[in-house]
């Protein structure tokens, strides 16, 4: 039997179209392979604020710093911090932080990003939605009651004993009494002696 071999010309066009057939596959298969970031967010009700707090994180898995080219928060709200932010970048196998205060009425919250590649410029969108669930209410603090201090009770000290007073004068009835006992003792004192003294004289004839 004999055996059939193509010709050079139609071995050439069966090569080409081989490497164009590896090409298209290649080509189809790049957006599998593209560069990508892993956007993360928790979320947690505030007390002191009453409001609702949303952590984000931006995750590079590929191994190359990448560069932030777009950050679109729904609601428009500011990030803190200074890593997630147009112009900002996410180190190769790093992520980056950033946290957002919402009202309590708000009930999601979404965070998009895109990011190049020195390697990869032209990307999608990655974003994440975060769901708050529950009521978020503002704390209150009750307020303090002061307490009076406590004041130990004043104890008497014992009196000391004083000397006794002097006896005042004696006045009233009782002066009377002792003015007239006295003109009495001199009254008789007096008439003692008017009786001694007649004694005594002699009358001469």
């Amino acid at each position: 039997m004999r055996r059939f071999l193509p010709s050079p010309r139609r071995l050439a066009t069966m090569l080409g179209a081989a490497v164009v057939g590896v090409a298209a596959t290649a080509a189809f298969a790049t957006p599998a392979l593209a560069w990508h970031v892993v956007v993360s967010g928790t979320s947690a009700c505030e007390k002191s604020t009453g409001q609702w707090l949303v952590a984000w994180t931006v995750e590079n898995p590929e191994s190359s710093t990448g560069t932030f080219t777009q950050v679109t928060t729904t609601p428009s709200a500011p990030i803190a911090g200074d890593a997630i932010r147009v112009n900002g970048t996410v180190a190769s196998h790093h992520s980056v932080t950033g946290t957002q205060h919402f009202d309590a009425v708000v009930t999601s919250a979404n965070l998009t990003v895109k990011v190049e590649w020195p390697q990869d410029r032209d990307q999608p969108a990655f974003s994440r939605t975060v769901t708050f669930s529950g009521v978020c209410v503002k704390e209150t603090t009750p307020p303090t009651t002061e307490v009076p201090p406590v004041v130990p009770p004043v104890v008497p000290r014992e009196a000391t004993p004083s000397a006794s007073p002097a006896p005042l004068p004696v006045t009233g009835t009782k002066v009377g009494l002792y003015g007239g006992a006295s003109l009495l003792l001199l009254g008789a004192g007096g008439a003692l002696f008017l009786v001694a003294r007649r004694r005594r004289i002699k009358f001469t004839a």
